[in-house]
């Protein structure tokens, strides 16, 4: 008898499926609620930022500007020093060739050198 009587209260299996949906919404909910209060000061920040990034762009152009004669200039020494270094081997190549000549008119190098041969042939020597 009380099984007829509580019959009318029994839910049939589609509401409490209904139920447990509607449970796991109120989790996803709570959940959306505490994600909307974690950002709400991000709307705050967003003006600021964009305010850096406007600041930030002004100093990147003016230390462009600053910069670039220093690049103009460290492309002239880079130049010149290559110049330099170009003639530093030139002059080296001319002393290398200089002392060349020394050692050969002297007879430093193990043989006569002109100096000796044009003495020999003055005063009679060995030739």
């Amino acid at each position: 008898m009380w099984g007829n009587l509580l019959a009318p209260l029994r839910l049939p299996e589609r509401v409490l499926e209904a139920l447990d949906e509607l449970a796991e919404l109120r989790a996803i909910r709570s959940e959306l609620t505490r994600v909307r209060e974690q950002t709400e000061p991000l709307g705050e920040l967003l003006p600021a930022l964009e305010g850096l990034n406007e600041d930030l762009g002004t100093r990147l152009d003016a230390l462009h500007e600053t910069l670039a004669p220093v690049d103009e200039r460290l492309a002239t020494i880079e130049r010149t020093t290559g110049e330099l270094a170009g003639e530093i081997r030139a002059l080296h190549e001319t002393l290398r060739q200089v002392n060349e000549d020394i050692q050969r008119m002297s007879g430093l190098r193990g043989e006569r050198g002109m100096a000796e041969r044009a003495r020999d042939r003055l005063v009679g020597g060995k030739d």
